[in-house]
């Protein structure tokens, strides 16, 4: 016989009266119905309301929906009926009432089925904390890295010494400049450097002669103050660098800007050597000195 709609909560799809709730999962609801036009019981799956325009949450009840309605499941577990509701915009799923040869009074029986969404949403949200785990290794090797960062600069530098490049530091920072005999190969002339050795004691520090050479005769350091006086020209403006020997290499250090005057000591072909009042001493270019 007909069940009262006086007894109903909610009408859904102007078909399905909402009876009694039976059960509350994470996403849906499930109640036990009245089939009004089929004059049957029923249970109606539905959407919970918050959920209404997730489209994640929507897109798992209808997978879930489709694959239960292909399944050749047994009495009690077949769906009936799916859709939305015109009025509430309510997604539902109508199934068979399990226990169809039980009179209208007998609902403790009813055990609803685990929801198939449930996988779901445990597979979504395994993967989340793998990349927690990701995040905080990366973390953990920046901050290590910025710790041994000092101790990285003094190896490189220590290892850097005996192959005669102070210079690099491959990337994490400025080494330690040790003063290397002779000059520096590639050094640019604008690299500024604490006390830059001076031409004599370059000399000085050169490894000793082989059997058999002839020894090179050491220049002794002009007193301040003698030699001739001459000033820094003919440079635009970028200034002149000062070489170890007539043609050598540059002294690690910068030279001296246009319009400094230096002192000049001695002279070979197109070189001079000269001394600034800073008492740094190299040679350059005669061209770019005036009287």
């Amino acid at each position: 016989m007909p069940r009262s709609t006086s007894q109903s909560v909610a009408l859904v799809a102007a078909r399905y009266e909402l009876v009694r709730e039976l059960r509350v999962d994470p996403e849906t609801i499930d109640w036990e119905a009245f089939d009004t036009a089929l004059d049957r019981r029923v249970v109606v799956q539905l959407l919970r309301p918050e959920l209404a325009h997730n489209a994640l949450a929507t897109e798992r009840f209808w997978q879930a929906a489709r694959a239960a309605a292909r399944r050749t499941a047994a009495v009690g577990e077949r769906v009936l009926d799916a859709g939305t509701d015109p009025e509430t915009d309510q997604r539902f799923v109508v199934r068979e009432w399990p226990a169809s040869s039980a009179s209208a009074t007998d609902t403790h029986r009813y055990v609803p089925r685990e929801p198939a969404v449930a996988p779901r949403l445990r597979s979504g949200f395994a993967g989340r904390p793998r990349w927690l785990v990701v995040s905080g290794f990366v973390v953990l090797l920046t901050l290590v890295a910025v710790a041994l960062k000092p101790a990285a600069e003094g190896w490189l530098a220590w290892v850097n010494t005996p192959l005669a490049r102070p210079d690099r530091s491959f990337g994490l920072g400025p080494a330690v400049a040790v003063p290397a005999s002779g000059a520096q190969s590639g050094q640019s002339a604008a690299t500024p450097a604490p006390a830059p050795p001076t031409v004599s004691s370059a000399a000085r520090s050169k490894p000793p002669a082989t059997l058999g050479a002839t020894p090179v005769p050491t220049r002794a350091t002009p007193p301040v103050g003698a030699g001739e006086t001459r000033r820094v020209v003919n440079t635009d403006g970028r200034g002149v660098a000062l070489r170890a020997t007539p043609g050598g290499d540059r002294l690690p250090g910068k030279g001296y800007d246009e319009g400094a005057t230096v002192q000049a000591f001695e002279q070979s072909a197109e070189w001079t050597r000269i001394r600034g009042s800073d008492g740094r001493e190299g040679w350059v270019l005669t061209v770019t000195l005036a009287p």
